[in-house]
């Protein structure tokens, strides 16, 4: 599915056309009032999900998240939304499993990303780091973790020290716990690198899908990318 969609108010909410996506997003000039940001979200949703897609602020979209990082819902001019719809078989008929879900970015002036891994970074580089302080950066960081996949929907969190992930509970055989241990001897709180008009971010998480350990690069501006290094699967299915 094309990840750009260009939105224009004309009396009411048009989607007028899926551009895209090495082309330009053509966009009102005028910024849109937090209302109608809402209304083109849940329209672009209902059109490229189903009628029935519900959408929600990123940050207050969670349903199970035992561990979760926290996550903003914006990026940089964008606001963020997770969407929900139910999920269907191969001729369309809907099943009964959890729904699916997608994320939209949409910017003060109507631009919609369809946000996935293969635009991301398109995102991340309308950052402007001149003017993010450090705290700042590392949050932008673990909202672009968060975006990078839904599958973080079910539970990731950012990991400090050694300590905080082997407190994790897991349910693994005495060989895998020192695996985990030596895994965990990489662990470093963030770090921040900046160069004029460029940062990126180092963070260490641990994922409840897979039970994963991963390394996270995460840049913004100029030469923006977003990049993840899976340092060891401690799964099991016992985590608390």
């Amino acid at each position: 599915m094309p990840a750009f969609v260009a939105v224009a108010a004309v009396a009411v909410l048009l989607i007028s056309r899926t551009a895209r996506a090495d082309e330009p997003v053509r966009t009102a000039l005028r910024p849109f009032k937090p209302e109608m940001i809402e209304q083109i979200a849940e329209q672009t949703a209902q059109i490229h999900f189903g009628g029935r897609a519900a959408v929600a602020p990123l940050d207050r979209a969670h349903e199970v998240l035992p561990k979760q990082s926290p996550v903003g819902s914006r990026l940089g001019e964008f606001r963020l939304w997770c969407v929900t719809y139910e999920a269907a078989n191969e001729r369309g008929v809907e099943v009964d499993s959890p729904p699916n879900r997608n994320y939209l970015a949409v910017s003060a002036v109507g631009a919609v990303v369809i946000v996935d891994s293969s635009n991301l970074d398109r995102l991340l580089e309308t950052i402007e780091v001149r003017t993010v302080d450090d705290q700042e950066l590392v949050a932008l960081a673990e909202t672009a973790i968060h975006l990078h996949s839904v599958a973080n929907e079910d539970g990731w969190a950012m990991l400090l020290e050694p300590r905080a992930f082997l407190q994790i509970d897991f349910n693994m055989s005495a060989d895998r716990l020192a695996a985990r241990t030596a895994a965990a001897r990489a662990i470093r709180a963030p770090s921040i690198r900046r160069d004029h008009d460029a940062a990126r971010v180092t963070l260490f998480a641990w994922h409840v899908i897979g039970g994963e350990l991963r390394r996270w690069d995460v840049g913004f501006g100029s030469g923006a990318k977003i990049e993840g290094e899976t340092l060891g699967s401690f799964g099991g299915g016992g985590y608390e």
